[in-house]
């Protein structure tokens, strides 16, 4: 009798516990009712949220697409823009060379017109007389220049010389012309050479701008006459790319430009 009342006090026990845990399981699941109607309602919400989320990607994208059609076009109008800017200034360059060559001419022209001089009679004066004269003044203006080119220069017709070697070396790329390249390549046959391996060494071989002048104004030629020889090879567009910005012939040209300077100034000539 004691054993089934211990067995039904458990039991009783058993019971009890077993019903609060069955309160507390029909609690959990009130909660997670609630939780998954929560959940539920967020998910209503999110769900049109990702749908603008993707057309706002979408939109992003096709703007992409469309900057990235703009950049290309800019990219190639630039492009244009720099042929038309190489062209232009080759042109320049051509239309200054020929100014150059009309001017020459026309001072050609003005010598062969001195000849032909009118007298007041209406008639042609001696034409012995007139060829006897240009002889005269040749003669003088050779022993002039002889001196000149021996003891004196013209420091700025230097530059503005050397600096008109670019359009020189430009219109044989565009003419296809032959050049003197070995000429072209020594550095004492321009008139600024002669005085410097001349009188200008007498002077002012001293003076350490004259050095370097010197120095500067060899490795100009040395870097025309390359591009000389480039040209004789028919290479017209190696030729021209290296009369570009930040080549050897353009640095070699922009340093012998300091060095005249320079010796100008130290020179005080």
């Amino acid at each position: 009798g004691k054993g089934f009342a211990v067995v039904a006090a458990e039991v009783r026990k058993l019971a009890e516990r077993s019903q609060v845990a069955a309160q507390e399981i029909g609690e959990l699941a009130e909660n997670s009712v609630e939780t998954a109607e929560s959940a539920g309602k967020l998910l209503d919400e999110i769900v049109p949220s990702i749908a603008r989320t993707s057309d706002l990607v979408q939109e992003i994208a096709a703007a992409s697409q469309e900057q990235s059609a703009g950049v290309s076009q800019v990219n190639n109008a630039m492009n244009q823009m720099n042929q038309i800017t190489q062209q232009n200034a080759s042109a320049s360059e051509q239309l200054a060379a020929t100014a150059e060559e009309m001017m020459g001419q026309t001072e050609q022209l003005q010598s062969l017109m001195s000849f032909f001089k009118i007298t007041s009679s209406g008639h042609a004066a001696s034409r012995s007389a007139t060829q006897t004269t240009s002889r005269r003044s040749e003669s003088a203006k050779q022993a002039s220049a002889k001196t000149t080119e021996d003891d004196a220069i013209d420091l700025d017709a230097a530059i503005q010389a050397h600096s008109e070697w670019k359009v020189k070396l430009r219109r044989g790329i565009s003419q296809h012309e032959h050049m003197d390249a070995v000429t072209i390549g020594r550095d004492d046959c321009c008139k600024l050479g002669k005085w410097l391996h001349g009188g200008g060494q007498k002077q002012y071989k001293h003076l350490s701008g004259f050095q370097d002048c010197l120095h500067k104004h060899a490795q100009f030629h040395r870097e025309a006459g390359k591009v000389a020889e480039v040209i004789n090879s028919g290479q017209y567009e190696t030729a021209e790319s290296l009369l570009d910005a930040g080549s050897a012939f353009a640095l070699a040209s922009s340093q012998v430009s300091v060095a005249i300077v320079t010796l100008k100034k130290q020179a005080h000539l």
